[in-house]
């Protein structure tokens, strides 16, 4: 079952002479949203930026894709997947960046395209009444899409501008806060580094 919201966007594609794509045609039914299971495993994908060798070789991007369900069987990375993989972790630091204030990448856009067009997709039918497309097999193309699809699913729940890049350290985080105004990871952290600042600041404009 296809919520408004997928339906307007659809309607509107179809509209203006364009395809649907496939992310556009995988959104969640209505009154779901990415599930935290999602959150933790995109942000675990980012997060590897700080883990120098996780998904820089052939061997080492396979097992990481293996140990998060997102291939199965024996799907062997190439030199190729690992420099897709590599661009594409880029691309979505650089959108989580820019949702909490930097300028975003232009190349971020380019990344995803061409990433989107290595993975064919077939249409499935999802147990919970959702209508999908699926990268077709077990690449480690098709597990570079899903990992793409999950923000793109955030921007139609929601979700996308909580996705965000801590100013501090880069790390990836998913803002919870009300009114979303976290800029920082965790407050042990970087969320006390930033409020010791912003108290620096307000003491010493109030001195004048």
């Amino acid at each position: 079952m296809l919520g408004y919201r997928q339906r307007d966007l659809l309607h509107t594609t179809i509209r203006n002479g364009l395809q649907p794509s496939a992310a556009l045609l995988a959104f969640p039914r209505e009154g779901s949203i990415v599930t935290p299971a999602e959150r933790e495993l995109i942000c675990a994908f980012l997060q590897t930026s700080h883990e120098p060798g996780r998904i820089e070789t052939p061997d080492a991007l396979t097992a990481w894709l293996a140990e998060h369900g997102l291939v199965t069987g024996s799907p062997a990375a190439g030199a190729d997947d690992v420099r897709h993989a590599r661009r594409l972790r880029a691309a979505l630091i650089s959108l989580f960046a820019a949702n909490n204030g930097a300028d975003l990448d232009p190349r971020a856009g380019p990344v995803l395209e061409e990433l989107s067009a290595r993975a064919p997709m077939t249409f499935a039918l999802a147990p919970d009444g959702r209508i999908e497309l699926r990268p077709a097999g077990e690449t480690v193309a098709a597990a570079l899409v899903r990992l793409a699809a999950i923000v793109f699913r955030a921007g139609v729940d929601g979700d996308y501008a909580r996705m965000k890049a801590c100013k501090k350290c880069g790390w990836a985080f998913f803002d919870s806060s009300r009114n979303r105004s976290r800029t920082w990871c965790d407050m042990a952290m970087c969320g006390a580094q930033e409020k010791s600042r912003e108290y620096r600041k307000r003491k010493n404009a109030a001195a004048g």
